[in-house]
């Protein structure tokens, strides 16, 4: 009798620690929408710096836990609107968010990048080239905001307004610039250097414009009603940066300089 007394408590114990262990291990979940934006989320949708940065953060952390989900670039507003996402990387309010019906509050910026102008390096061509657009040939990204374009994003708007075709690629973007079948190409311009120094061949075939269609200063944005608050997400880039993950992530893909994160 004694003996099943014992173990009946042992067995009390063990379950009481696996449960004690077990709510030391939860960690709230934290939905990350995103969209195909190189080199962010790359165009297999797999891979790219947001799915680094969502590893990062829950690497050197317990309390949350970072899901990316990857959706379309119209349907990211929804994703917050609706709550079945609770954030986004990399974004910019000026990017239709204050349009929408959303509350929300941004991160501090946390690097800066921007788009340019490309055009096939052929002729007489310098930098006045990107002067006008007009009777220009135009290849952009579906879904973006463009400087160019008032940050319309509209496709009925853009083609009634431009000689504009409208890509899933940056890859494709470049191609058709290279191959002297459009006449200027809008890219990001982090993209663009890797894949230059990918394709060192290419550097002679393509004129790069010295002004941005935009520079952007990309934060976070998350919804009021999430999980975790600006102040939170904040206080984890805080230490990561203070323990130098942060810039060794962003060495990693050669945007050390457009990092602007400050704790």
């Amino acid at each position: 009798m004694r003996r099943i007394f014992y173990s009946t408590c042992l067995m009390c114990l063990l379950l009481s620690l696996t449960l004690r262990s077990n709510e030391s291990c939860a960690q709230t979940v934290v939905g990350v929408t995103a969209y195909a934006f190189p080199p962010f989320i790359n165009e297999d949708l797999k891979s790219g710096l947001s799915f680094d940065f969502a590893e990062m953060l829950n690497q050197h952390q317990n309390a949350y836990r970072f899901i990316i989900e990857v959706t379309s670039p119209k349907r990211r507003y929804r994703q917050l609107e609706t709550g079945a996402q609770d954030m986004i990387l990399f974004e910019m309010p000026d990017w239709g968010w204050e349009k929408e019906n959303i509350s929300f509050e941004t991160s501090k910026e946390i690097m800066r990048g921007g788009e340019v102008y490309i055009t096939a390096n052929i002729g007489n061509k310098n930098q006045k080239y990107f002067n006008t657009f007009k009777d220009k040939s135009i290849s952009a990204y579906f879904g973006y905001h463009y400087g160019f374009a008032d940050f319309n994003a509209d496709r009925n708007w853009l083609q009634k307004n431009f000689k504009i075709g409208l890509q899933n690629s940056h890859k494709r973007i470049i191609d058709l610039v290279v191959k002297n079948k459009i006449n200027i190409g809008v890219v990001t311009l982090s993209y663009l250097r890797k894949y230059l120094t990918e394709h060192p061949d290419l550097n002679d075939k393509i004129l790069i414009s010295e002004k941005f269609d935009q520079i952007y200063k990309l934060r976070a944005i998350i919804r009021k009603a999430a999980p975790i608050s600006v102040y939170q997400f904040e206080k984890i880039l805080d230490d990561l940066s203070h323990q130098g993950h942060l810039q060794a992530l962003f060495k990693r893909y050669g945007l050390q300089n457009q990092l602007t994160y400050v704790p």
